[in-house]
């Protein structure tokens, strides 16, 4: 371990199999656990050595759990891996961080996470840009936490952003049966079932 530079990769590839294993146990403690071995490798290895998918792994273990705290653990990376370590995000960790936010139904953080995965795509990694993932989190979250007029008209835009983007020739933004389940759910609860309906037309 204490010449993990000279290895490099391998080594790296190790410790992200073991992160992965934890991630996908049932032990209470794996999300814990995962994250020890991420701190371990954060202080034992060089910053070049680190990627974006040791701490998608991570996160992952936490939302897979629906841990209490997995979205403030989420964002807490996020910016970690950026600020401190220098390793830039993908579209799957920022979705990873989606996902905890819309489990917890945390629609505020979620939206800005969003635009800033917007701003992302268009000024430096267009392969930043949110995706079908990234809407059905947010999706989620007004469908199963709010019971609003507002969570029945947010989620009609994003819907239709996702269409009007999709039309635009982005087909990663696409919707899908998830996109409109959640749509319908979401006008259900704010409106009523025959209005939820309309959208089966």
């Amino acid at each position: 371990i204490a010449s993990l530079d000279s290895h490099g990769a391998l080594l790296i590839d190790m410790y992200e199999i073991a992160i992965k294993a934890w991630a996908f146990t049932k032990d209470d403690e794996s999300p814990a656990r995962a994250l020890a071995l991420l701190d371990e490798l954060r202080v034992m290895s060089s910053k070049e050595h680190l990627r974006s998918s040791l701490y998608d792994s991570v996160i992952k273990a936490y939302t897979m759990k629906r841990h209490p705290d997995s979205s403030e653990i989420g964002l807490s990376l996020l910016r970690q891996m950026e600020e401190e370590d220098g390793v830039k995000p993908s579209v799957k960790t920022y979705n990873t961080v989606m996902r905890a936010l819309g489990q917890q139904g945390l629609t505020t953080e979620a939206e800005f996470l969003l635009e800033e995965m917007k701003v992302e795509g268009v000024t430096n990694d267009s392969n930043i840009s949110p995706d079908t993932i990234t809407y059905g989190s947010l999706l989620y979250a007004y469908a199963n936490f709010e019971n609003t007029p507002h969570a029945e008209k947010r989620c009609r835009e994003l819907v239709q952003e996702m269409e009007d983007a999709f039309d635009a020739g982005n087909d990663r933004a696409i919707p899908d049966n998830f996109t409109y389940s959640m749509l319908i759910r979401a006008i259900a609860r704010a409106s009523s079932a025959e209005a939820a309906s309309e959208v089966l037309v």
